[in-house]
């Protein structure tokens, strides 16, 4: 018998609430403890419970740096870092998490997939980007316009509202060959690269030192921070439209296997139990 403790007040809900599902679609009760609630943020202290032994666990989704907070790790605890680098050195008991995406998009997911299965592709490039990087985000956004005219690339302030609706958005990149995802901090992995892969588009990113649970093998395309790298890539999966489709399709899968909530639940549990 497995059980859950969540804090009951979290300070960041709708940043776990993506892991919360998880949990919820294994069917694994979830027990609401306030004693939880001082350890509510980042990183937040969930307890699992499994044939009556419990287990406490860190959730660190912090994505704006890469380092750890060992002083509140116990000799059993274990502990999962987005902003998993390989530059760092962890604890053997410290494990990498993928990224999350916005809860909303789970209830889109069907709709999404429909509209990329059509594949009526009106853009070449999609990306709307929010300046918490903007060196390397209006780099690009300003070497795609000028190169990539069928294309919609936009950057908006951090403090501002996106130019478009996350919905839009997402809809937006369903009818682009390509859907570009930059880092948001440091060589983080933003929201953006689990929501592209969520409804099988084709994600092209830059090389990242982030650590993943499973490794990537084709299931999205990493570039170097060069132009010329960028346009070969560009252009190689503008003009190869099977080769572009197989790793769209990979990338979904990876997706349902790796990323999702019950994925990210399942990953959790079964480093409880072996570890």
């Amino acid at each position: 018998m497995i059980k859950i403790y969540y804090p009951s007040l979290v300070g960041r809900r709708m940043w776990y609430s993506y892991l919360l599902e998880g949990f919820k679609e294994l069917n694994i009760p979830i027990i609401l403890d306030k004693n939880l609630n001082k350890f509510s943020t980042c990183p937040m202290a969930i307890d699992i419970e499994i044939d009556n032994k419990k287990r406490r666990i860190w959730y660190d989704i912090e994505d704006s740096h890469t380092t750890w907070y060992k002083d509140i790790l116990g000799k059993n605890d274990l502990y999962f870092k987005i902003a998993y680098s390989k530059n760092e050195k962890y604890a053997p008991n410290v494990f990498p998490i993928p990224q999350i995406a916005f809860p909303s998009i789970l209830k889109e997911l069907d709709d999404l997939r429909q509209r990329k299965n059509k594949k009526k592709y009106k853009e070449d490039i999609v990306a709307v980007l929010r300046s918490s990087n903007k060196k390397i985000r209006e780099k690009y956004m300003n070497f795609i316009r000028s190169n990539y005219k069928n294309s919609l690339v936009y950057l908006s302030s951090y403090k501002e509202s996106p130019i478009i609706s996350k919905i839009e958005h997402w809809r937006l990149q369903t009818e682009a060959k390509i859907c570009l995802s930059l880092p948001g901090f440091y060589d983080n992995v933003s929201w953006r690269h689990t929501e592209i892969l969520a409804f099988g588009g084709f994600l092209l990113t830059l090389k990242t030192n982030r650590v993943f649970p499973v490794e990537n093998k084709n299931n999205w395309i990493e570039f170097e921070d060069d132009f010329q790298d960028f346009s070969n890539k560009v252009n190689y999966y503008l003009e190869n439209d099977n080769d572009r489709e197989k790793i769209a399709n990979n990338g979904l899968k990876y997706y349902k296997d790796n990323l999702s909530p019950s994925a990210q639940a399942k990953y959790i549990l079964n480093k409880v139990i072996t570890k």
